[in-house]
């Protein structure tokens, strides 16, 4: 597939999920969460409604496709590499990064524009900025095994934070706190203990003893690439910190509460 109608597909993604993100909440969302909760809530609880189903419809496709690849493994080693720099791409990873493209542009357009300002505001757009870059640059380089290891893995830990948000919303604490506890269980094993030792490694180590003979050819290739994985790993830090600090006031007998939130104006 060349560079042109990939680029159409991945405009075609991106303004297909921006449409969505405005229709539907528009249509049917709003509807709902007018009847449950203030008016105040219903904008951010359409907002992560929206980033569920987007979240979990990437899991399921990635499932459905990576399962089928067979060089797709959770512990790659340096036959991930092999055929670099001509590593074939099936239809199905081209389909799966466009839709990961089109999910992270959206969400950079929403967070710069259109979603209320929180104190990790600039935090949510940088990491944004560098996730489009990961994967456009992953997509084109054809470094793309590694890139559906680190879309995969990141999943499930979004999915579980929206699902608690969203059941809080609906006025459900008992599972908006069994979901939160899952997330914070499962976060620094997904995202400070595999993404460092697991991805970086293959990154930085399997893919030099793989590939060390391209290494001047595709040298910004190589930096552009761990720069913006190493750039994930103070990120993941700093939402699990701001996850503690919640945890911290859950235990203290305070409710579930989001600590991101500005406090608001008085006029």
């Amino acid at each position: 597939m060349d560079s042109h109608e990939s680029l159409f597909h991945f405009l075609g993604t991106s303004a297909a999920m921006i449409a969505l993100r405005f229709i539907f909440p528009a249509v049917f969302l709003r509807r709902i969460f007018s009847r449950i909760g203030p008016p105040s809530d219903v904008g951010p609880a359409c907002d992560h409604v929206m980033k569920l189903l987007f979240h979990c419809s990437l899991f399921v496709m990635g499932v459905w496709i990576l399962s089928s690849e067979e060089w797709f493994t959770f512990s790659p080693g340096t036959a991930l590499w092999y055929g670099f720099p001509n590593i074939p791409m099936s239809s199905g990873v081209h389909v799966y990064y466009a839709f990961q493209v089109g999910f992270y542009v959206s969400s950079t357009v929403f967070t710069v524009i259109l979603e209320e300002r929180r104190r990790d505001h600039w935090v949510m757009v940088t990491h944004h900025i560098v996730s489009v870059t990961l994967v456009l640059s992953s997509y084109s380089q054809r470094v793309h095994r590694l890139g559906c290891i680190v879309l995969i893995t990141r999943e499930l830990s979004d999915i579980l934070l929206h699902a608690a948000k969203v059941a809080l919303y609906l006025g459900s604490p008992f599972f908006a706190n069994v979901l939160f506890a899952t997330l914070m269980a499962t976060w620094p094993l997904l995202r400070l203990l595999y993404h460092p030792l697991v991805v970086l490694r293959s990154s930085y180590v399997d893919v030099w003893n793989a590939c060390s003979q391209y290494y001047d050819e595709y040298f910004w290739t190589y930096y552009l690439l761990n720069f913006a994985l190493l750039f994930l790993v103070p990120v993941d830090w700093y939402y699990f910190l701001i996850g503690m600090k919640v945890t911290i006031n859950r235990l203290k007998g305070k409710p579930l509460a989001d600590i991101r939130q500005l406090p608001k104006k008085k006029e």
